[in-house]
């Protein structure tokens, strides 16, 4: 059994990464937004942050495609250092609220989203992009084993990567981005969406320093993943169901509370225009009536007439 044939599954994740990527940078060059942040209303993905996805994509593409390749580990500790300097360099930089020009590429870029201005990356991103480039170098060796730090460093910024994206993407679903109308730049849904499945990936090589898959090395590893993956959907599913449960519960109770309140107000409406067409019903009874006209012409008169204004004839 060709040895690399195990690890192929791993070659459409690392494609989609790319493609995603390339789908954003296509939709700058074109000046299609929808194709860089898949809906009208959403924060388009960045040009930096689309260009470091492909490098990435194709960085675990070759790792998976040639993994006894002398130059496997070379490319991956180039893709992986590059990404961190990226990262950090955007960490400092948006700390000190700097947004240089040099992140569009030399592509068009000066429209807002939502009070957000887009063709910048996200300082969430840039931190996802920092945790992929420690996972990406932890995870690559020259040998067949390695430090078990190295290990849990992999896993345990997959797992923090993994966590973040899971989050984003929930409130994505839900239909309530997070950081929109914030002081801060949310990062696209396309750009979560990628980081997820880099996790997912980073995560299956985690225990693979050269990323060589092959059968009698990793079945308990790919068991632990398979229960791993498991009770992340799961885990994510409940949270998602019973946000679902309380926004649906939500919306019928405001919705029923709204319509007691309308019926309420309809109500005083009512009531307050029957109240005011009766007193205007009475103020035309007196005004048409000769005899009272009379009588308060004559209290207004300047000698005034005390039987005019006697109460008795008042009720009468």
């Amino acid at each position: 059994m060709n040895p690399r044939q195990p690890a192929l599954w791993l070659l459409v994740p690392g494609a989609a990464t790319a493609a995603l990527g390339c789908l954003a940078l296509l939709g700058w060059i074109l000046e299609r937004p929808l194709l860089a942040s898949f809906g009208a209303d959403l924060i388009p993905m960045s040009p930096s942050a689309a260009a470091m996805l492909v490098m990435y994509g194709l960085a675990i593409c070759w790792r998976v495609w040639a993994p006894a390749s002398g130059s496997t580990v070379w490319i991956g500790r180039g893709a992986g250092g590059a990404g961190i300097l990226i990262a950090l360099l955007f960490l400092v930089m948006l700390g000190f609220n700097v947004h240089l020009s040099i992140e569009h590429l030399g592509l068009k870029s000066d429209s807002l989203v939502q009070g957000a201005i887009t063709g910048h990356m996200s300082p969430l991103t840039a931190f996802c992009f920092l945790l992929v480039g420690v996972a990406f170098l932890t995870s690559l060796s020259r040998s067949a084993t390695r430090p078990l730090w190295h290990t849990g460093v992999t896993l345990g910024t997959t797992g923090v990567l993994l966590a973040v994206c899971y989050v984003f993407l929930l409130a994505y679903c839900f239909g309530e981005p997070l950081l929109y109308r914030g002081g801060l730049i949310p990062p696209a849904l396309n750009t979560i969406l990628a980081l997820s499945i880099l996790g997912i990936t980073l995560l299956a090589l985690a225990d693979h320093p050269a990323g060589l898959l092959d059968e009698s090395s990793t079945g308990k590893h790919r068991t632990a993943l398979a229960f791993g993956l498991i009770f992340v959907t799961l885990a994510a599913a409940i949270i998602a169901g019973g946000y679902i449960y309380y926004r649906h519960f939500e919306k019928q109770f405001r919705a029923e509370i709204e319509r007691q309140l309308s019926v309420i107000a309809e109500l005083k409406v009512a009531e307050l225009t029957l109240y005011r067409d009766e007193r205007l019903s009475d103020a035309a009874i007196f005004f048409q009536n000769p005899a009272f006209s009379s009588l308060v012409r004559s209290c207004f008169a300047q000698t005034p007439d005390t039987h005019a204004s006697d109460p008795a004839i008042l009720d009468w």
